[in-house]
């Protein structure tokens, strides 16, 4: 089931090019979008979870931004490795998501795209590095102790994986 609530409110006008808009996504299961994400996420197959997205869109003379809020929640994980994955290996990015968690298990990232209103570009590098600097300032924002404990619990958890390697 992917339904969830799509709105967009706003105007726009057309000569200077210049908008001003609102879009919202709401409880959409993310699962849907998994030929997107690929194992981006997890070599394990995700079987669950929850996408809030908003942004707040504003273009002035064909220069467009939108300011992005995201927030994945529920992730829930099959126990098989996805196909082409790193079976038997341990998988660490499952726990370097734990660093961008939030206390109620949710990854909740703030940044913004630049482009234009006439001709939208989104260039996945680019993209890709906004997300990630947007992950590494919330990480950066978390009290120290905090990361230096989620650090000591996924070595415990990868050395732990790793005994069960070697005892095969």
């Amino acid at each position: 089931n992917s339904s969830g609530v799509l709105t967009f409110s706003g105007r726009m006008d057309f000569v200077p090019k210049d908008m001003d808009g609102f879009l919202q996504v709401k409880d959409v299961e993310i699962v849907s979008f998994a030929p997107y994400y690929g194992k981006i996420i997890s070599d394990k197959k995700l079987i669950s979870g929850k996408l809030d997205f908003s942004s707040d869109i504003k273009a002035k003379n064909n220069d467009l931004t939108a300011v992005c809020h995201l927030e994945l929640g529920q992730l829930v994980y099959a126990q098989e490795v996805l196909e082409g994955g790193l079976a038997g290996i341990p998988n660490v990015l499952p726990g370097a998501l734990d660093f961008f968690t939030d206390a109620s298990g949710k990854i909740v990232l703030d940044f913004s795209i630049k482009t234009k209103l006439d001709n939208p570009v989104l260039d996945p590098k680019v993209l890709q590095k906004t997300v990630m600097d947007a992950a590494l300032k919330k990480l950066s924002n978390k009290p120290p102790e905090k990361n230096v404990e989620n650090v000591v619990d996924q070595f415990k958890k990868l050395k732990d994986q790793y005994k069960d390697i070697f005892k095969k």
